[in-house]
């Protein structure tokens, strides 16, 4: 205690400045000083006859410094003001006061001779959302022909939920998990002072609608972070996705008038075919072998499997269409293909009208469809709407003289993600009389294609 006319180091002690703790900025008021350190914690000394340690009690004085616990939510720079008997600090628009409040310094609403020993959150001109008050839901739309997020249509805008095709992921922290602000936070708007960090939205079933789990002053901005999955949504599209209020006065109302939705682009999908084994694996470049066959003075009819229920099935994968598609089979050589026997110039007809000429037929009286895995959606994936082909026959002059149709789907949006299996698909050629001996060959292809 006392005068001093010179300058004089302050002692902190070991424990103030101890893990590379420095001092960042000082601020000195009437009879007192605080500082701040390049923590964020702030301690001070001095007078105390009104609170200005902000530790709960008034004394007289105290020589030494004292941390002041200022309950700051937020993160970033601490800067204060230091008045003649009371104190502000503000982080990241946060404000805290406390001393002396006889004409009203601190700011709490309160003029009285009784000073605010503690730091008291201030709340700016405009009011507060108090936490849970807000009631609140995502909403998304495909942006389809409109310019912008803000020019679609407000009937188009739809509520996620958990099984909405634009969903809530169930994978991940519980609902309602506390967030902090971050380096990749949208910017603020313009006259925004700071983000409010609030909770993780993921919602389960039909549920929707959130709160607000922290109080919102204002001037504040709310931050959600949202867990979301595609669960079945157009390919290739454009998709806006907003945060809305849900209260009876303003039903689906936007809560702002935003400068930037959220955007994003589905990815295109792909339609794929293979043959695969039981085991999943892809068969590469399979081949059919029919049953040997005695050619004689007249023509014959020789088997085999396309595919069967083990070693070689036909698998579609769609997770692009939802408009449906058809697998078929064709001569990769186009429609005057023919069987051609190897080492050799002798060949025969697949597609010919009769058993002079030879003609392949497809027979489906013992195949069956099996659908695997789960849709986008998250369903287990059915055989609704799938249809294995009819009993056909290539042949020149019809519809079928290079193409056959083995699988096809009628477009249900359930069956995104799904896998179908065409199994026990039976082929028959008919040989014409009077075939050289030897191993004939046929190129084919199948293919699948969205409608």
């Amino acid at each position: 205690m006392g005068y001093r006319n010179i300058a004089s180091r302050v002692s902190f002690g070991s424990s103030i400045l101890s893990g590379g703790k420095t001092v960042k900025n000082v601020y000195a008021g009437g009879e007192f000083t605080c500082m701040v350190l390049n923590t964020g914690e702030i301690y001070c000394w001095g007078a105390n006859s009104k609170g200005q340690m902000g530790n709960g009690s008034i004394t007289g004085y105290l020589p030494a410094p004292v941390k002041v616990n200022v309950p700051f939510t937020s993160s970033g720079e601490t800067s204060m003001y230091a008045g003649k008997d009371f104190l502000c600090a503000l982080r990241t628009g946060e404000m805290y006061c406390w001393g002396n409040n006889n004409k009203g310094q601190i700011g709490n609403g309160q003029s009285s001779n009784s000073p605010v020993m503690r730091p008291a959150l201030i709340t700016p001109p405009g009011g507060a959302v108090e936490s849970s008050l807000m009631k609140l839901r995502v909403e998304y739309a495909k942006k389809g022909s409109a310019a912008t997020c803000s020019a679609v249509s407000s009937s188009d805008w739809q509520v996620v939920t958990g099984v909405s095709k634009l969903a809530y992921s169930v994978s991940g922290p519980a609902d309602g998990t506390s967030i902090n602000s971050n380096s990749t936070d949208p910017e603020l708007p313009a006259g925004a002072i700071a983000s409010r960090p609030q909770s993780l939205v993921r919602k389960s079933g039909v549920a929707g609608t959130f709160t607000n789990a922290q109080k919102i002053s204002a001037g504040e901005v709310g931050v959600w972070d949202l867990a979301l999955v595609d669960k079945g949504l157009d390919r290739n599209e454009n998709y806006c996705v907003r945060v809305a209020t849900d209260t009876t006065v303003a039903p689906g109302s936007s809560i702002d008038s935003y400068t930037m939705y959220p955007e994003f682009k589905t990815a295109p999908g792909s339609l794929d075919i293979r043959f695969r084994d039981n085991a999943g694996a892809t068969v590469a470049n399979p081949v059919t072998n029919f049953d040997n066959s005695i050619i004689g003075s007249s023509s014959v009819t020789t088997n085999a499997f396309l595919s069967n229920s083990s070693s070689k099935q036909i698998e579609v994968t769609n997770t692009q269409t939802s408009s449906g598609w058809s697998v078929v089979l064709s001569a990769s050589d186009g429609a005057t293909a023919k069987w051609k026997r190897t080492g050799g110039t002798e060949s025969y007809m697949f597609n010919g009208t009769n058993g002079d000429q030879g003609f392949l037929s497809v027979n489906f009286g013992t195949s069956s469809v099996l659908a695997s895995g789960n849709s986008l959606s998250g369903s287990t994936c059915q055989t609704s709407g799938i249809s294995k082909g009819v009993d056909s026959q290539f042949k020149v002059g019809t519809a079928t003289v290079n193409g056959v149709t083995l699988m096809s789907s009628g477009g249900s949006t359930g069956q995104l993600g799904c896998a179908f299996l065409l199994q026990n698909v039976r082929l028959n050629q008919t040989i014409p009389a009077y075939q050289k001996p030897g191993t004939y060959e046929l190129p084919m292809t199948l293919t699948v294609t969205a409608q």
